[in-house]
């Protein structure tokens, strides 16, 4: 988890809420999807050439602890580095992490009350016009950690994935997942460079925006910025004539 260097100062002070929307797959936190979205996020701290330069000599020297005295280093088979921790003295603020010891090997879920999934359903209707049936919103649910490198200064995290199925002609059902990386001022980024925004289906648009925090901007966020692409492929019979198979 680190900071690019031209953004460090200028990021500080924003909140990051970023959002998919894609046709494909909903996600299932017991890892029964083959191909788990992975996010890397990007650390904001003053002291991270400092902890990167601790990581390096880590690596030389072996017996060199990466948690502080008296505080655990494994949840489950990974290992959790300062300044991430699990016990109260052993973290940095917005660091904690929690390990869940109900699943074999446990797993660890970042407890940063900042950063989470807010998960919500709906059904709309085209016709005669379009509408909304129903919607409903889920639990918020939390990161759940993959591993950390204070070496590279990234995580990875099981990430959102966001579905738009059609029941018939008429009727979709759409899963939205939002990414919350925190309020006002965050440890954490989402990496531009080290994610990849994928869409899957015959008819389908995919577009991830963020939300920038403002205190002069009424119910303190507005849209900064959004990425999409389309793909549209025509009916069967007709991609058949384009592509000369008829």
């Amino acid at each position: 988890l680190a900071l690019h260097p031209q953004h460090r100062s200028s990021l500080l002070a924003r909140e990051r809420t970023m959002a998919m929307a894609m046709t494909t797959t909903t996600p299932s936190q017991s890892h029964s999807q083959p191909l788990p979205v992975i996010l890397l996020l990007f650390l904001l701290s003053a002291a991270i050439p400092h902890l990167i330069l601790e990581a390096a000599a880590a690596e030389q020297d072996e017996q060199q602890p990466i948690t502080l005295a008296d505080c655990p280093n494994k949840c489950g088979n990974m290992s959790i580095p300062y300044p991430f921790g699990m016990k109260p003295g052993c973290f940095r603020e917005g660091f904690q992490v929690t390990c869940n010891d109900s699943f074999n090997p446990h797993r660890a879920y970042l407890a940063n009350s900042g950063a989470y999934q807010h998960i919500f359903e709906e059904h709309d209707r085209v016709e005669p016009e379009w509408s909304q049936v129903w919607n409903r919103s889920l639990d918020n649910t939390a990161f759940e950690l993959i591993d950390i490198s204070i070496a590279n200064g990234e995580a990875r995290a099981y990430g959102a994935v966001s579905s738009v199925c059609s029941q018939n002609r008429n009727d979709y059902i759409s899963n939205n997942q939002m990414m919350h990386l925190g309020n006002k001022i965050s440890p954490f980024l989402l990496s531009t460079e080290r994610n990849v925004l994928i869409g899957v289906g015959w008819r389908v648009q995919i577009r991830v925006y963020s939300h920038l925090w403002s205190p002069s901007v009424p119910g303190n966020s507005q849209k900064e910025l959004m990425l999409s692409c389309i793909s549209d492929l025509m009916e069967p019979q007709f991609l058949a004539f384009a592509t000369g198979l008829l």
